[in-house]
């Protein structure tokens, strides 16, 4: 289910867009889905290119500091055929 979060795709770019309390929180349910829509290219013969694989996170100010729960420093996704496949962070597209 694809609650709190968005697939937007164009020709062959796409992108994940996810929202929570946290930002941990966001980027988990971001690679979630992006499990879920890279074994949906698999099975129709298509692929992900891991060295555009990116993801960018987004905060405001907010008074409780836990919401936030800082940066995000390493995440990874197990592609079944390549292996351990690390997501580069960026900070601007």
């Amino acid at each position: 289910m694809w609650t709190f979060c968005d697939l937007t795709l164009y020709v062959d770019d796409g992108a994940i867009y996810a929202t929570s309390a946290t930002t941990m929180e966001a980027t988990k349910t971001a690679l979630r889905h992006y499990t879920q829509v890279h074994d949906w290219l698999m099975a129709n013969g298509l692929e992900v290119d891991p060295s555009k694989t990116e993801l960018m996170t987004f905060t405001k100010e907010h008074p409780n500091k836990n919401l936030i729960r800082g940066k995000i420093h390493r995440v990874w996704y197990d592609d079944p055929t390549q292996g351990p496949n690390r997501v580069t962070i960026v900070t601007s597209l």
